[in-house]
């Protein structure tokens, strides 16, 4: 399995739950969806979270200004990276909640890394983040065809959260 999990947060039975879990759930998803590419799953608090994502996609799109400031405030994000995907797990949000909260999330997650992976989703993700960025634009009929695959990628993820039920 192409998952490496680093654990940012002190926590320790998030941290313990999502180091317990993570590869299964990478198995269950790699089961329905297709393969994980390399990716690298963060446990971080809200604020790292954006700063991180910023920095990935900066680093694949090859510069650009940001756009507009992530949101610390989401359970998790998952984006491209210079050596695959990155899932963080936003920790601030699942503390003190119950351990199906952050299995839910590593699943809806894990199915966007194995979304990512499908053919042509990196070229066309990163299309998107360089536009995003003000690097290379693209036509208004890209856009919308981009967004509403992100529309149906959303959708699937939503769906298959209920795989989170099969986790020991």
């Amino acid at each position: 399995m192409n998952l490496c999990v680093r654990i940012e947060h002190r926590d320790r039975h998030l941290s313990r739950r999502v180091r317990d879990i993570a590869q299964e759930a990478a198995s269950l998803v790699a089961r329905r969806v297709g393969a994980l590419p390399r990716t690298e799953l963060i446990l971080t608090n809200g604020r790292d979270l954006g700063k991180l994502a910023t920095d990935a996609e900066r680093a694949v799109a090859g510069g650009g200004s940001a756009g507009r400031r992530p949101d610390e405030s989401v359970f998790g994000r998952t984006v491209l990276s210079p050596g695959g995907v990155l899932v963080l797990v936003n920790a601030d949000r699942h503390t003190g909640r119950g351990r199906d909260e952050v299995d839910t999330t590593l699943v809806h997650e894990l199915v966007h890394a194995a979304q990512f992976h499908r053919p042509g989703a990196r070229a066309e993700l990163l299309a998107g983040l360089r536009h995003n960025y003000g690097i290379e634009p693209i036509s208004d009929s890209r856009a919308r065809a981009m967004n509403r695959r992100i529309d149906r990628d959303e959708r699937e993820a939503t769906r298959l959260e209920r795989l989170a039920r099969h986790l020991s």
